[in-house]
């Protein structure tokens, strides 16, 4: 069956991988416990990938618009592609939302998520996190991990390392000030 429930429900998942956070945890329970691991990527970082990932798309992809062959990273800056605070939307559940302003609360909200609840892996650092932080995340819940981590080194760590390299972004550059703007609380 492709009904997600129905393997959590048999015990037949030792991990799901998912960008929907939210959608994931309901699965859970007390009963079906889950624990959260997160490569949580520099807010300046993603916004470039974003930036270099739409203009470089075919034209045949989906989400190709002719508009962005000539998108210059100012443009981008404007547009309504660039990012807005996406962790802090994302973990408040108000990430489809963009007018929605991110309250005080809100924040603290997605800081004790954070905390409380995600093992934050970072991507620069992914053989590390592979090999040492999730390995001692999940034995120390007596979860023999096996082939697992043979698993999950297929995908994150081979993917990752052949993805695009990005020039980097000038810090202090108009476009960078400018990002920093709009992603003020992510950062």
């Amino acid at each position: 069956t492709s009904d997600p429930n129905s393997y959590i429900q048999n015990n037949h998942l030792d991990i799901i991988v998912s960008p929907y956070l939210v959608d994931v945890a309901r699965l859970l329970s007390p009963i079906r416990k889950g624990r959260v691991f997160a490569f949580i990527r520099n807010p300046m970082d993603r916004e470039l990938a974003n930036y270099h990932r739409l203009t470089t798309l075919p034209r045949d992809h989906p989400d190709y618009n002719s508009a962005y062959d000539s998108m210059t990273l100012r443009g981008y800056v404007h547009s309504k592609h660039a990012g807005s605070n996406f962790l802090t939307r994302f973990l408040i559940e108000e990430d489809h939302n963009p007018g929605y302003k991110i309250t005080p609360d809100d924040l603290e909200r997605a800081k004790v998520i954070l905390r409380q609840k995600v093992l934050v892996l970072m991507p620069e650092y992914m053989n590390e996190s592979i090999n040492g932080r999730l390995k001692f995340f999940f034995s120390s819940s007596g979860w023999d991990a096996g082939a697992s981590f043979s698993c999950i080194g297929d995908l994150f760590n081979e993917p990752y390392q052949n993805r695009q390299q990005f020039p980097v972004l000038e810090h202090n550059s108009y476009e960078w000030n400018a990002l920093s703007l709009i992603n003020h609380v992510d950062i």
